[in-house]
């Protein structure tokens, strides 16, 4: 698995107080990618990652707790986030 394009975002936190702090494309495997993923700061200081957004509100990506932890891992170690509140849970 590989993080590609991976950059900084700086926007206003949600209403429900949710703050992008990464973008990246998602190479799962060799010739897959999976463009306009993001990293999220919770209010409490979770980061969580979420697949690209869907036209109809549902979800595109589901990963699992342990690559979901990868890729939050890769994606912050490259960008040098604080990742002290990894949340594998989203």
């Amino acid at each position: 698995m590989k993080i590609k394009s991976a950059r900084r975002v700086h926007p206003h936190p949600s209403p429900g107080g949710f703050t992008p702090v990464a973008a990246f494309s998602l190479e799962p495997m060799e010739g897959v990618l999976i463009f306009d993923c993001s990293v999220v700061r919770a209010r409490d200081g979770r980061l969580l990652v979420y697949g690209p957004p869907s036209k109809h509100g549902g979800p595109l990506v589901n990963l699992a707790p342990a690559q979901r932890a990868e890729v939050l891992k890769l994606v912050t170690d490259e960008l040098g986030i604080d990742d002290a509140k990894r949340n594998t849970s989203a």
